[in-house]
């Protein structure tokens, strides 16, 4: 009886592990090509461009497998050296 809920326990920790752990960004994976064209997408940023870039961002997210976060982080960036001037 012990061996079946050992059994179980270690059946019911490698699927909570497999379905809910989050896999890690490896930024050498990442093509630099996608970071230059979403970099001369933001400096080349317009007002009136805003609502087709966000399609752009996210289909350059997309083909160039970029970490979401990156890019959030990259277009607030952006966006705050846009304000200061």
């Amino acid at each position: 009886m012990d061996d079946v809920g050992r059994m179980l326990r270690t059946c019911k920790k490698v699927n909570t592990e497999r379905v809910y752990k989050q896999s890690k960004y490896n930024l050498t994976n990442e093509s630099s090509q996608g970071y230059a064209r979403l970099h001369h997408l933001l400096t080349t940023l317009t007002p009136t461009l805003v609502p087709s870039c966000t399609t752009a961002v996210v289909s350059l997210i997309g083909a160039f497998d970029l970490d979401p976060n990156r890019v959030l982080s990259l277009l607030l960036v952006a966006a705050g050296s846009e304000a200061d001037g």
